[in-house]
This record gives structure tokens, sequence and C-alpha cells, in this order.
């Protein structure tokens, strides 16, 4: 109960909005975004192809909300994700964040092995 608190919590903190509708629109939404611009990387359920798996705690650059987002937002281009935010736009980089905050620890079956540290 309380993880599913957190998570909503920190979807609507992505979302930089505090209306519940306003999450869950942003997180379908991400999810469609996600699907055409993150998934090659990150496979289509998030559990990591090339990319780090984004349904576990493990995060490489931080996995709260502002993190995820400035990861998003500016990429880590040395490490092969490119900066998303001028692709993209504000409004679409925030849906995927909160579509990305609402994945996290899912642990989907068959997901990529962690990496990173937990929060």
């Amino acid at each position: 109960m309380l993880l599913r608190l957190a998570i909503a919590i920190s979807t609507l903190i992505a979302c930089g909005d505090g209306a519940p509708e306003a999450a869950r629109a942003d997180a379908a939404g991400g999810k469609e975004i996600f699907a055409t611009a993150c998934a090659p990387c990150h496979a289509a359920n998030a559990g990591g192809h090339v990319g780090p798996n984004l349904t576990d705690e493990y995060w490489l650059h931080g996995g709260r909300p502002a993190d995820i987002l400035a990861s998003v937002r500016f990429g880590w281009v040395d490490k092969g994700m490119p900066a998303w935010g001028p692709v993209l736009g504000e409004a679409n980089v925030r849906a995927v964040v909160a579509y990305v905050v609402s994945l996290k620890n899912t642990r989907v079956a068959g997901g990529k092995a962690p990496q990173g540290t937990t929060e």
C-alpha cells in the first residue's frame, strides 16, 4: 500500500500537476511515446535491452522523479541515451517520465539484471 502511494505521489511530482487525472493521462500518453522512442533500447515492457531495466528498484542515475526527468530531458549521450528534451518537447518528456515512474518496482518477468543502486 505504501509503495503504491509513493508511486502515485512520485507520478504527480513528475507530472508537475496536482490532479490525479492529469497524472494518469500523462502516464497513458507517455506509454505511447515510450513505445516509439524508448522501447528500442529499454524493451517494450521496459525490462531493458541495450538500456537498463526500468521496472526494478535499481537506477544508474537516480530513480527519483526529478532524476528520471533530467535523464530523459538531457540524456546520457556518452552512454548512448540521447537527450529527448529537444526532440519530444517538455510536455511529452514529462508524460514519458510519468509512465516510467509508474513502472518502478513492477519487476517485469525476464527483465534485465539489476544495474546501478537502489534508493
